[in-house]
């Protein structure tokens, strides 16, 4: 997709030796939905893969990946995420305390609901029919979500292979870890609350009451939480004063106790990750996504609702941008 590194080069080197069948560049960026779309043409069965360049796999991670499209109801399957730079610093162990409360254990419980929302752009798996039939992927950021929602209205079961494990990257630094969520969390106004509003109309000819909570359970946990929050710590303090500090304490202390059970789940299922240890950061954690990561999602969304960020995200090559349709 226009790269300006050796990326080519590799891949011709590995295309002679026979480890991948064909390599197909793009000598223009058009952005990674353009990329994978050209790809797609080219692939010769039912059922395709799309990863990140910067993913790595376990042994079993496409076999375990593929086992849900034994149903034919189910149009794609997210894989497990997992962080590969954990030990890299403070910010880098709380985000692989993120991935597995809100991956590994928030997208199974979600998917055992039929509510799961986003197959990941970094591991997931599509049955080629699908995606033929709804049009394939169109411009991101939030690709992934917006490629999800419409398999999901057309009828398909999105599925979740907790088992099919990948490793990817993590932000290591705070700014740049701030502009990945900014651009996360504007896809949530963008798709979720713009494109898919219909999901919220029940006359509509597509209107399924799953995808209805799919969005309910995003919007609510995400928008309305962050914006609740904010408006609660100013009634605590415009309400009990000084005391309000106390109040504070006992909401961390409850919410921690929350955060450990949850904690004690996905070192049961999940004693692959080593999640143990990194008791000893859970706490901070807690308070890293409660006050921080609610703080950029707030931004996010009031940058989306009022200039549309999104649409001038340098994620998308500027030309594509600029004949982006605008929900």
């Amino acid at each position: 997709d226009g790269s300006t590194d050796n990326t080519r080069q590799v891949a011709r080197q590995l295309e002679s030796r026979g480890l991948i069948d064909r390599f197909i560049a793009a000598d223009v960026r058009g952005g990674k939905s353009s990329a994978v779309n050209l790809g797609l043409h080219y692939c010769q069965h039912e059922i395709v893969s799309v990863v990140d360049i910067d993913t790595s796999f376990d042994r079993d991670a496409f076999e375990e990946l593929l086992k849900p499209f034994a149903d034919p109801k189910v149009g794609a399957v997210s894989g497990n995420l997992g962080t590969r730079n954990t030990d890299y610093n403070l910010l880098t162990r709380f985000q692989c305390i993120e991935y597995l409360m809100n991956i590994s254990l928030g997208r199974r419980f979600t998917a055992m609901l039929n509510i799961l929302a986003i197959v990941s752009g970094a591991f997931g798996a599509f049955r080629r029919s699908a995606v033929d039939a709804v049009g394939g992927w169109e411009v991101g950021p939030g690709e992934d979500a917006d490629i999800s929602d419409k398999l999901r209205r057309a009828g398909w079961k999105v599925a979740f292979a907790h088992n099919a494990w990948a490793l990817t990257d993590v932000p290591s630094t705070l700014n740049a870890f701030i502009k990945q969520r900014l651009r996360w969390n504007r896809s949530v106004i963008r798709f979720r609350f713009r494109k898919f509003r219909h999901n919220f109309h029940p006359f509509s000819k597509s209107f399924r009451f799953r995808d209805l909570l799919a969005s309910v359970n995003i919007l609510f946990y995400q928008v309305v939480m962050a914006i609740s929050f904010f408006y609660y710590l100013y009634w605590v303090f415009m309400t009990f004063g000084s005391k309000g500090w106390l109040i504070l304490l006992a909401t961390v202390f409850l919410y921690s106790i929350e955060d450990f059970i949850a904690f004690i789940v996905a070192c049961v299922l999940y004693p692959k990750m080593r999640p143990a240890r990194l008791g000893l950061y859970l706490i901070g954690s807690g308070l890293f996504n409660t006050y921080l990561l609610r703080t950029v999602r707030i931004i996010a969304y009031l940058d989306e609702l009022i200039f549309r960020r999104s649409y001038k995200d340098p994620y998308v090559p500027s030309k594509v941008r600029q004949i982006t349709e605008q929900f």
